[in-house]
């Protein structure tokens, strides 16, 4: 079994002789960490999980930091590959296996003072296939 995990921490301030001297850069998550595991159940027969959280950040385009931060949010993936001994594989997956809901994109409209929302998709579920040679 094979452990990762990935720890990212971002400065998100504007520092420089900038308008918005002070303010976080919208639209960027100060931490994102993420915590995985892949299991090799055979040597042909590989299963994998991992975690993602994402923190806290301003909507894309709100350089004052006028609107409230979005939710922080963690999402779950996992996959199972079958590798044959003739260089096919096999693989499928679950994304965002419990069914997290939140938005991918936050866009705020300074000039209107309106914010869109683009949903991140839902449970999603994936098969495919590969050929190596």
């Amino acid at each position: 079994m094979k452990f990762f995990t990935i720890l990212e921490y971002k400065e998100r301030e504007y520092k420089y002789d900038y308008p918005h001297k002070g303010n976080e850069i919208p639209g960027i998550s100060n931490l994102t960490y993420g915590l995985g595991a892949t299991y090799e159940l055979t040597s042909k027969f590989i299963f994998n999980i991992d975690s993602l959280y994402y923190g806290k950040s301003y909507a894309a385009n709100d350089f004052k930091n006028e609107t409230s931060k979005s939710n922080s949010h963690f999402v779950t993936n996992t996959s199972l590959r079958y590798n044959f001994s003739n260089g096919i594989s096999i693989y499928g997956g679950i994304n965002n296996i419990f069914n997290e809901l939140y938005c991918d994109y936050i866009m705020y409209d300074p000039s209107k003072s309106t914010t869109k929302y683009t949903a991140a998709p839902e449970r999603t579920y994936y098969i495919g296939g590969e050929y190596k040679f």
